[in-house]
């Protein structure tokens, strides 16, 4: 832009001729192009991120149901520490019932 400024002079008048016009209007219709061009793409990117955040969530809902029948499964499961317990309990079930039998 501020070559524009260097090249183009004012006549006596103050006003430009009109190849210096004609020129301006063209540099500033080569930098609306570029503008335009690059806020397509970006328009792009932005509906391909959209698109993306959309897939993420969905996988995120999918992933928030497995926690919670996990967290249901594992809170109906014996613990080990249980287990364990149970375990000794059926051994001297056992040792009882074998001593009376015998």
């Amino acid at each position: 832009m501020n070559s524009m400024k260097k090249n183009v002079q004012k006549n006596k008048e103050g006003t430009y001729r009109s190849g210096e016009v004609i020129s301006m209007l063209e540099q500033i219709n080569d930098g609306i192009k570029i503008v335009a061009e690059d806020q397509s793409g970006m328009s792009k990117d932005i509906k391909a991120i959209k698109s993306d955040i959309s897939g993420i969530k969905s996988d995120i809902d999918v992933m928030q149901g497995d926690i919670a029948s996990i967290k249901y499964d594992l809170k109906e499961k014996a613990s080990q520490e249980d287990f364990e317990k149970m375990e000794k309990r059926v051994v001297k079930l056992e040792k009882l019932v074998f001593a009376k039998l015998m």
